[in-house]
């Protein structure tokens, strides 16, 4: 009897740290973060989730899902033909160079906007869907209310330093977006080319890494600025289910992917 105990506690002793690192969850250094079950929407673990946030080209998350909405109602279809504006074409930041007057399918514009975050797909498209980028954002914060978000939106690409969504805000909007098998279509391609009506190319880099280097992720948008820092809203599926991830306010990109693979990595060994 002696030895047995002596066994047992030798064993519990051992797993000791396993289990005191499972109890307390991953080391996540985000300002916010939530991690969640996208088919039930159990949140498993979270940090400042309500806090509003900078959410930079995370934003877009809403944009992909009203253009969906749009896609599945029969509003637009993937082979219409969408005319660039000169708003569209002026866009800063993240961009695949689109040039004013030129003509371009609603797909390759979808397929910018998700693969590299490309602001001048995302507002083109969002003209093409409410008639003016101002329409599109108050769809945006219609949708928002409809899903019980407590942000709301200034912009359809996230360009700028307001404070629009919450972590959990993103979460919600990401599980609808789960929804949807069409993302998937662009959000797991890493590398590929845009090629414009005259001919010239340009390269999309997905900067959402994990898509390439961890098992399982199909989704779904980053995004940094000065400000808002590195933020990241990510979905993973495997046999066991889909997780969410959203971290918000990294303080530089490599973080913010440690703590997702270290996220995912808890989800997947605890609540599968």
């Amino acid at each position: 009897m002696k030895k047995i105990l002596i066994i047992m506690l030798t064993v519990m002793l051992l797993f000791a740290p396993w289990l005191t690192a499972h109890a307390e969850g991953p080391q996540i250094r985000a300002k916010a973060w939530i991690l969640v079950d996208a088919a039930s929407g159990n949140v498993l673990l979270e940090h400042n989730a309500d806090e509003p946030m900078e959410c930079a080209g995370v934003v877009k998350t809403m944009s992909m899902l009203l253009i969906l909405d749009a896609v599945k109602t029969g509003r637009i279809s993937l082979t219409e033909p969408v005319t660039i504006s000169k708003h569209a074409a002026s866009m800063g930041g993240t961009q695949v160079f689109l040039d004013a007057n030129s003509t371009h399918t609603v797909e390759n514009l979808i397929k910018a906007m998700v693969v590299c975050s490309a602001n001048d797909a995302t507002v083109a498209l969002a003209e093409k869907v409410a008639g003016s980028e101002d329409a599109f954002v108050d769809m945006m914060n219609k949708k928002a209310e409809v899903l019980g978000l407590t942000g709301r939106f200034t912009n359809a690409t996230g360009l700028g330093s307001d404070k629009t969504m919450t972590a959990r805000d993103v979460a919600t909007v990401c599980q609808e977006l789960a929804r949807y098998d069409l993302i998937y279509t662009w959000s797991k391609i890493y590398l590929e080319h845009y090629t414009h009506p005259d001919g010239r190319e340009t390269e999309m880099v997905n900067q959402n890494r994990l898509v390439r280097f961890y098992e399982g992720c199909d989704g779904f948008a980053t995004g940094s600025t000065p400000t808002a820092g590195y933020c990241l809203a990510a979905s993973v599926k495997r046999s066991g289910g889909r997780f969410v991830f959203v971290s918000l306010g990294s303080a530089n990109s490599s973080t913010r992917f440690d703590d997702a693979k270290a996220a995912f990595d808890y989800a997947f060994a605890g609540f599968t």
